[in-house]
């Protein structure tokens, strides 16, 4: 029997509470949070500084994020974002890389955990194996 998995999150979190926590379940995954309507010169959305209270963003008293691991990512993001008030987008790990889930997001925050765990173990391989000339 799995035990379930939520992030509590309240005025008092910071950004980086609830990234550390999500991580420290799926450390081949993470979110990121992004404001709205605010873009960079690239005409990116802005990523929001994870020192950010969210008190700062919304007005939570106490909240619980269900991150169980058959839970999908569109599901949790969709979750987040109604919650905060802000874009959420999560990312897998291929090798030292962070990649956006755009099209696999149906796809359970444990199969992307582990794709991102076998891509990065695959790609770790790949740098440590001799060179051989014939």
């Amino acid at each position: 029997m799995e035990i379930n998995k939520e992030i509590t999150i309240s005025n008092d979190s910071l950004i980086k509470d609830i990234q550390g926590e999500f991580s420290a379940c799926y450390p081949f995954l993470k979110i990121e949070f992004l404001l709205t309507g605010k873009r960079d010169a690239s005409g990116r959305n802005n990523l929001i500084d994870p020192g950010t209270s969210l008190k700062q963003l919304a007005n939570i008293s106490e909240y619980k994020i269900d991150i169980n691991r058959q839970r999908t990512v569109a599901e949790v993001s969709q979750n987040l974002q109604e919650t905060l008030g802000v874009m959420v987008r999560m990312c897998r790990k291929s090798g030292n890389v962070w990649s956006t889930i755009s099209i696999s997001d149906s796809w359970t925050l444990q199969s992307q955990n582990v794709a991102g765990e076998y891509i990065s173990s695959e790609m770790a391989m790949d740098t440590v194996k001799p060179a051989i000339y014939v």
